[in-house]
Formats: C-alpha cells, structure tokens, sequence
C-alpha cells in the first residue's frame, strides 16, 4: 500500500490541480457529462476548466452494447480530495447512479485522475488512479489536454504513458 502524502499544501488554501475523466454510456451521456461539469463549476468546486474532446469508447474489461462516452478534464480546485470525492459521488448519485458495481454500465462516472502530485492510497481512494496507465479512453482524452503532466509514481508523462500502453481498445473522437 502506497503511504499518504502530507496534506499541508491542502490546507494552505491553495488552489489545486485536478484531473479527472468523466465517462457514461447510459440515457443522454454527453449530456450527462456537459450537466455535471457544469454544476461542479456553478457551485464552485472547479474552476479554470480546460476539457478534452468527447470520445466515443468501447466498454472496457465487460461486454456491453453501449459504448461509452468519455473526456478528461483539467482544473483547478479549493476542496482537498475526499471533499471532492464526496461532491463527485453525491452528483453522480444526483443523475441516477446506483451504488458503484465495477465494470458496468454508467449514467454518470467521474474519476479522480490526479490532485497535483499528490499520492494517497487507502480503502476510500488512490490518487493517482490506478489503471489509468492501462486505458485508451482515459489516456487519449488527458493527452489532448495534458500530455506534459507528470505522473507523480510512474514519472513518465501522459505522452509517455500513452506511447507505452498495451490498451488496443477503440477509441474515436467526436465531430461537434
């Protein structure tokens, strides 16, 4: 188990770095994926939003034929991550997530990618997420908005990680 970085950057009132990957591929996904960054900016848990295209992906690791839609958001925040944690499951619950079921359909996913460089690895969360490294439909997206972010375990970029992944799942980019 990874140890848990000291938290004092958190608590000097610092805005942090927060990356994430929001998916879905049940009911009316980009929408679903537009309304939640959308709340999470009004409500101000994320500010100076950079967001990826959309991409239209293959389920990963379960069939299903719904493909997902996904994109990578980059951001700023004032929360410290289990506040972010708790907002994000609380918005995905809003729009009718069920309790979480790996590997399955999803009205609404949103994923911690990265909070700055900070490492934590405990039963509730681990930062950074642990397969991002291994997901096409996570890769592609962040490096449209982010391939010189370093990945504070791995230290290789997101460039890197996606050169070097074995994940041949599809994954397209949508004309808007």
């Amino acid at each position: 188990m990874l140890k848990q970085n000291n938290q004092s950057k958190e608590n000097e009132n610092t805005p942090q770095i927060i990356i994430l990957s929001i998916g879905s591929n049940i009911g009316k996904s980009q929408e679903n994926i537009n309304s939640a960054i959308e709340i999470m900016q009004e409500v101000g848990i994320i500010r100076n939003v950079r967001t990826s295209s959309f991409f239209s992906t293959e389920p990963v690791g379960f069939s299903s034929n719904n493909w997902f839609y996904n994109i990578a958001v980059s951001a700023t925040t004032y929360l410290t991550y289990y506040q972010f944690l708790f907002f994000a499951k609380s918005i995905e619950y809003q729009f009718g997530r069920k309790v979480k079921i790996s590997l399955s359909d999803r009205v609404l996913d949103i994923d911690i990618l990265f909070f700055d460089n900070i490492v934590v690895s405990n039963k509730l969360l681990t930062i950074p997420h642990p397969k991002l490294q291994e997901r096409n439909f996570v890769l592609i997206p962040l490096n449209e908005i982010e391939p010189d972010f370093m990945h504070p375990i791995l230290n290789k970029t997101i460039a890197e990680l996606l050169k070097s992944t074995n994940d041949f799942s599809e994954v397209n980019r949508l004309a808007i």
